[in-house]
Parts: structure tokens; C-alpha cells; sequence
């Protein structure tokens, strides 16, 4: 937290901070803002680097078609942003722990978007059967993996810079934030893919395995 650095024409703008804990709500222990200056602007960051990271992920792992597609790209927006705006993503301190937050992220996404996919299919949303446990284990794995990744794609990103006005550094993150998400998001649905697939895969060759033993045992039998 920061108490010093205000100037006239700030506290004028933001009476709120004639009280060195004006700037977090009065609620400095729940609320942390780096800079001291505004209060919200990281959760806004987070909610910007979550919605690119459901969005991509979504999109990608949307089925064919524009209805399918929208599902899928909207659905992981709202979901990625609301846990980017709660959990503050920019303020997790570590890296293994923002890909845990990731993880998460992607994890619920899979999962709204499979529920988005089945009401408008007009399956039973509450039925188990109608989800795929792999794909939200792939979302969930490729969110983490993608998050690590997109933290150092991040990097490369050019800092914003707004002229005449002094804005807390997590605005010139929200650079950083989109390329990581899309980075994120990128892992995310390919992952929720890929898993799909390979669960299929492995399910059609138990089944081909097992009707082959089937079939020459029933073979063997009739000789």
C-alpha cells in the first residue's frame, strides 16, 4: 500500500482519498491497490486477461457453426472474466499460483460452456452423462501449461502509456494481460480438444480390442 505521492489536484478529483485509506474503500486488508491512486483497475485487468482467455478457449472448442461458436466464445468470456475480476489475477504473486487461478478458470469454462451447449441442444443440463469429464480436464491442464507460457509471451507486450494523466501501472499491463490470455486461451481449448479426442480415441479402440477378443472366442468356440 502507499500513502505518499498525492497531490492537490488528485485528492480534488477523488475526495475519497483525503484519508489515507480512502483509495481501498476503507478497507485496506481485503483491498490492495499497488499504487495507492485508484481503486478497481486491477480487477479490471484481470477481468480483461480472463475474458480473451475464455473467449479463445471457448472458440476453440466450439462446435461447428455460428450458434455453437457464439455459445462458446460468450460464455467463456463471462466466465473468464468473472474469475480474472475476482481473484485479481495481475496481483497473484506467484506464477504456479496464477497458473492455478488459470487452471480454474479454464476448468469452469469448459464446464459452462458443455452446460451452454446443452441447453441449447435441449439436453438435460443436470445429467452427467451430457458432459465430458476429459474435455474439462484438458481445459484444466492447458489453462495452467498456457498461463505459464503466456507469462512469459506477456512480456514482450508493449506498455500502454496514457499522456497527461498519471494511471496506476496495472493499466499499462492490460498489453500484457490481452497476449496472455490469448495464450492462455490458445492452451486452454486446445487442450479441451485434444483430450476430447483422445478419450474418444481410447474408447473406440477398447471397444475394437474387446469386440476382436469377442469375435475369436466365439471363433474359437464354434470349430
Amino acid at each position: 500500500m502507499q500513502f505518499a505521492g498525492l497531490n492537490s489536484n488528485q485528492l480534488l478529483r477523488d475526495p475519497t482519498q483525503h484519508t489515507r485509506y480512502g483509495y481501498v474503500a476503507n478497507n485496506p486488508l481485503n483491498r490492495v491497490d499497488h499504487t495507492g491512486y485508484y481503486f478497481g483497475i486491477d480487477n479490471v485487468v484481470g477481468a480483461i486477461a480472463g475474458a480473451v482467455a475464455g473467449a479463445v478457449g471457448g472458440y476453440i472448442a466450439s462446435d461447428e457453426g455460428v450458434l455453437n461458436t457464439t455459445v462458446g466464445v460468450v460464455v467463456g468470456a463471462v466466465t473468464g472474466a468473472a474469475v480474472g475480476a475476482v481473484v485479481v489475477l495481475p496481483q497473484v504473486s506467484s506464477a504456479a499460483a496464477t497458473a492455478v487461478v488459470a487452471s480454474t478458470s479454464g476448468a469452469l469454462s469448459s464446464l459452462a460452456g458443455q452446460a451452454a451447449k446443452n441447453a441449447v441442444q435441449g439436453n438435460d443440463v443436470l445429467d452427467s452423462d451430457n458432459y465430458s469429464l476429459p474435455a474439462i480436464a484438458g481445459a484444466t491442464i492447458g489453462g495452467g501449461m498456457g498461463s505459464l507460457v503466456g507469462q512469459s509471451a506477456s512480456t514482450l507486450a508493449p506498455a500502454a502509456t496514457v499522456i497527461g494523466s498519471r494511471f496506476p501501472y496495472s493499466v499499462t499491463t492490460i498489453p500484457q494481460a490481452v497476449v496472455g490470455g490469448l495464450v492462455e486461451g490458445t492452451f486452454s481449448g486446445s487442450g479441451e480438444v485434444g483430450a476430447e479426442m483422445a478419450s474418444n480415441y481410447i474408447n473406440n479402440a477398447v471397444d475394437q480390442f474387446y469386440s476382436d477378443v469377442f469375435q475369436g472366442v466365439i471363433e474359437a468356440c464354434s470349430r
